[in-house]
Parts: C-alpha cells; sequence; structure tokens
C-alpha cells in the first residue's frame, strides 16, 4: 500500500466504502484503488487528480486537501500546503458568510469596511 493509500484509508476509518463513495461522489471501487495504490487492471501506481483529492478531503471528517495535495506529489513546499490552506479557509468563511441572511451580510460587510478604514487611518 502506498503512503497516500495508507493516509486514505485511516482517514476513512470505519466508513465503508460504499459511504465514502457517497460523500466523496467517487465510486466505491476508485477509492479501493486509491487506498491500494495500484491500477486494479494494470497494476501500475494510481495517483488521483487534485479534484478526487478535494472531493476526498470534504468527505473525510479531519482531513486536510492541502496534506492530501502534498502527499500525491502536487504540493512540493511548505509555502505552497500553507498558501493551500488559507484559501480553503477564505472560501469556507465566505461561503458562510453567504449562507447567512442578507441583512447579517451587510453587517458583516459594514463591520469589514469599517476595520479596513480604522487600519487606514492608523497607518
Amino acid at each position: 500500500m502506498s503512503e497516500l493509500g495508507e493516509i486514505l484509508r485511516r482517514l476513512r476509518g470505519n466508513m465503508s466504502l460504499r459511504e465514502a463513495a457517497k460523500r466523496s461522489g467517487l465510486s466505491y471501487s476508485y477509492i479501493s484503488s486509491l487506498e491500494s495504490g495500484k491500477h486494479p487492471r494494470t497494476g501500475d501506481p494510481i495517483k488521483p487528480s487534485p479534484e478526487s483529492l478535494k472531493a476526498l478531503a470534504k468527505a473525510y471528517p479531519n482531513s486536510s486537501y492541502s496534506e492530501l495535495m502534498k502527499v500525491a506529489g502536487y504540493l512540493e513546499n511548505l509555502q505552497d500546503i500553507k498558501d493551500d490552506e488559507i484559501l480553503e479557509k477564505k472560501n469556507a468563511l465566505i461561503e458562510k458568510i453567504f449562507s447567512l441572511p442578507e441583512a447579517e451580510q451587510k453587517l458583516i460587510n459594514d463591520m469589514v469596511s469599517s476595520l479596513l478604514k480604522n487600519k487606514t487611518n492608523n497607518e
């Protein structure tokens, strides 16, 4: 089993392959192949796409998309990982804000504008 495969298996925990497939939108046979680290027909190493890793990261609690990207060989230096995690957090925050009622979104916008104005005045 590959390092990525071991990590995916650990992250899946007690969740069945079918449940992982349902949560991620990937097939259970594909997830199984990723965990084994080999293509089932050829036996060649298998490398998931960034989109597949993102789907698995969302499906598995306590997983990190950037960590999966690093282990899969897509990210090579720590700054790439930090930048990716920051982007993930920003996107998650934006999603949360847009899920709020419009009046609360306006309040948040006003607060941020005020903070930025204060920061500019203090510099």
